[in-house]
């Protein structure tokens, strides 16, 4: 604890930006996780005008878990936009980088809509199976910030899963290559 206390210190001293969890695409995590803790589906908007109508004390205790979770999204989505502009003091460089050690992709599946996930999915299938350099083109294309912001939810998830996709596909093909490589090596190499 006490190294990552340390580490989390010296880059937030030095402006740098600490990645906490699992990297596995292209796109800026950073970015992602703005984009998503601050959405707010129809459904949120009204159960939060539910819970602003009510008092603390009259909410069932499921309907403070939902209220509590709700708060600590806004809270966070607040501290993503102060950590990407290096605004965050060292405690909140702190929350920010220990939150992202949760699931993008749970938060992205809990504020879709059943609806859209299944467009999400239909898109996902009609493009998995596209050449690897198209793919690599639609991702380069729209993970710029200006175009990452811009897109619908459900396609920024699709960008997502597709990125993570293009990820593994170029780590499989590098492996691929540096296998191929070792194995040349190898039998140039003179047996002794």
């Amino acid at each position: 604890m006490f190294k990552s206390r340390e580490l989390i210190k010296e880059a937030q001293k030095s402006g740098s930006k600490l990645i906490h969890g699992d990297i596995a695409g292209n796109l800026d995590l950073i970015a992602e996780w703005i984009k998503w803790l601050s959405h707010e589906s129809e459904h949120e908007k009204a159960r939060k005008a539910y819970f602003s109508s009510k008092s603390y004390l009259e909410l069932s205790e499921e309907e403070s878990v939902e209220l509590a979770k709700y708060k600590e999204r806004d809270h966070m989505a607040l501290l993503f936009k102060k950590y990407a502009k290096g605004e965050c003091s060292i405690h909140e460089y702190s929350e920010v980088y220990h939150y992202m050690g949760n699931s993008l992709e749970d938060l992205m599946l809990d504020k879709l809509t059943s609806s859209e996930l299944k467009k999400a999915k239909d898109r996902i299938t009609d493009l998995k199976d596209q050449p690897l350099e198209e793919l690599s083109q639609k991702i380069k294309k729209d993970e710029r910030l200006e175009n990452y912001e811009k897109l619908s939810m459900v396609d920024a998830y699709v960008l997502h899963v597709l990125s993570k996709m293009n990820f593994k596909s170029t780590l499989h093909v590098l492996d691929k290559e540096i296998r191929g490589r070792v194995k040349k090596i190898d039998r140039a190499k003179p047996a002794f």
